[in-house]
């Protein structure tokens, strides 16, 4: 839940406007210290949840889906303010 709080500040941060460089670097860097909160809690979670042989299929596919959430996140939202201000 933290890491999913963290990201939340990171977005709301880039929704009021990503009016100068300094804001810019706070979301991405709230962006991504929330995934790699996420990843770093989801580690065990996920050796409890994989059935025996399948725990690193598992976290590859795990991390893979967290690094497009990671590369896509700073984008998203100023593609929307951009899209949205019309």
């Amino acid at each position: 839940m933290m890491g999913l709080c963290v990201i939340l500040v990171g977005l709301l941060n880039a929704s009021f406007g990503l009016n100068s460089f300094a804001r810019f670097l706070l979301t991405v860097l709230l962006v991504g210290a929330g995934a790699a909160i996420l990843q770093v809690a989801g580690n065990p979670i996920m050796r409890d949840v994989s059935s025996p042989g399948k725990y690193s299929r598992n976290l590859s596919l795990g991390q893979f889906v967290k690094a497009i959430g990671s590369l896509s996140g700073p984008v998203i939202p100023v593609v929307a303010a951009r899209y949205y201000r019309c």
